[in-house]
């Protein structure tokens, strides 16, 4: 057998040395290389941990968060009524004269007539006296014959509206002395308006005034004397 030659020798130790320079994990290690396994085990857990950290999304907020949109405005509902708005309301109803405000002028207008004061009688009626049919000369002459008047009335009917207009009508009776001695009785009604809760209208407007008179003269009830008289 041939032997090797010491070159030879020689270039197998420097490729061995080589190949260990090559490939440290290969040499023997040293003390200080020695891996301490529990402060590995408690890196890996703290990487893993910090891992699902941020799967779960445990990562801290933006700087600046988003403002959140403020709650929409309810939407408005129309007021309700109130116990307060109903009194208000039927308040309102209550100033407009009643019925008993008519009787009222009624009475008054036949006592200024018993009284001879012919021109404020007159002006109770509607239009500013127009209604009446007569001037104010002729009104009082008509009643200027009577040396004694006097009315009775009745109680009234219910109020007609309309239109923003009111109307009521009030029963009379009218028993009469001429100034010859004649009596004289009239039966009848007499209707009274008024404008309503309008807007524009003047407080003369919104009292009764005297519209319209149906009284006529009533025959004399049958005597003893003469019994076919008419009734």
């Amino acid at each position: 057998m041939t032997s090797r030659s010491i070159p030879e020798r020689g270039a197998v130790l420097h490729l061995g040395a080589a190949v260990a320079l090559l490939c440290p994990a290969c040499s023997p290690r040293q003390p200080s290389d020695e891996v301490n396994i529990a402060d590995a085990a408690q890196t890996a857990r703290e990487s893993i941990g910090n891992y699902r950290g941020e799967k779960l999304g445990d990562r801290p907020g933006p700087a600046h968060p988003t403002a959140k949109r403020p709650a929409p405005a309810p939407s408005p509902t129309p007021p309700a009524s109130t116990p307060a708005a109903a009194a208000s309301a039927g308040a309102a109803e209550a100033e407009e004269p009643d019925a008993q405000a008519a009787v009222d002028v009624v009475l008054t207008y036949h006592r200024l007539i018993g009284q001879r004061r012919y021109d404020e009688a007159w002006s109770l009626w509607d239009r500013e006296g127009a209604a009446s049919g007569m001037s104010p000369g002729t009104f009082a002459a008509s009643f200027a014959k009577y040396r004694k008047y006097q009315a009775e009335v009745g109680p009234p009917g219910r109020i007609d509206a309309g239109a923003g207009q009111r109307y009521v009508t009030v029963p009379v009776s009218v028993k009469g002395t001429l100034r010859d001695g004649n009596i004289v009785t009239l039966s009848g009604s007499m209707i009274l308006h008024r404008a309503g809760p309008i807007d524009g209208a003047t407080a003369r407007q919104l009292g009764w005034r005297l519209y319209e008179s149906t009284l006529k003269p009533r025959s004399p009830a049958p005597s003893a004397a003469n019994p076919n008289t008419a009734p």
